[in-house]
């Protein structure tokens, strides 16, 4: 799913891999993320590119998948005031049922670099035009979508809202409830490459 593929003048900047897994007969999954700087980016921090990085991957998820994309809007619009009213983001209990098994898009137990044989792979790449310009190309592993695409999004998030300082783990929050007040609406974020324009109406948070 490439977003900026065939534009000149592209530099990658930051890597982010989420791996999962949901091991047999087990309805909570296995997952991990992990950030790979490509080069770094000339005006964010190290931990500013990984919440930029990270909300595109939210704002591509929102996009790509309809069923959840109500759901995981107001998800994300609660964790984020959670993050700036008490500094803690709120994840809750969130599940999708697949004939007779219900799966667990959220909780997740989180490994540092999970690497089980059968997990599926998520890598998203923060491109950047030479107008300023930031979006991802997403390559995404096939299979149980409705589940993993949200899993992929909150993933990184709940890591970024359990890692990070607080004034950081603010500043992740309030660029998440820009874009999600850029959007209005979750039907206005299904638009393709909507999370470009999302995004850069919050961006000067990160600056």
């Amino acid at each position: 799913m490439g977003l900026l593929a065939g534009a000149g003048n592209l530099t990658e900047f930051i890597t982010l891999k989420i791996q999962m897994e949901y091991p047999k007969y087990e309805n909570i999954g296995i997952g991990s993320a992990q950030w790979t700087t490509i080069n770094p980016h000339p005006i964010f921090s190290e931990s500013k590119t990984q919440i930029a990085i990270s909300a595109l991957n939210y704002g591509r998820a929102l996009a790509i998948q309809k069923i959840t994309r109500n759901k995981l809007f107001y998800y994300v619009d609660k964790l984020s005031l959670g993050l700036l009213e008490r500094g803690e983001a709120d994840f809750y209990e969130w599940s999708h049922r697949k004939l007779w098994m219900k799966y667990y898009i959220w909780p997740w137990k989180i490994e540092q670099n999970y690497n089980g044989g059968n997990r599926k792979v998520y890598t998203a790449t923060m491109i950047g035009k030479s107008d300023g310009t930031l979006g991802i190309n997403l390559d995404m592993a096939f299979g149980l979508e409705k589940v993993l695409i949200p899993s992929a999004a909150l993933i990184p998030l709940f890591i970024l809202a359990n890692k990070l300082e607080l004034k950081e783990r603010e500043k992740l929050g309030q660029v998440l409830l820009a874009m999600n007040r850029y959007y209005k609406t979750p039907e206005a974020a299904g638009v393709f490459l909507s999370e470009m324009k999302a995004f850069e109406s919050a961006v000067q948070i990160l600056l």
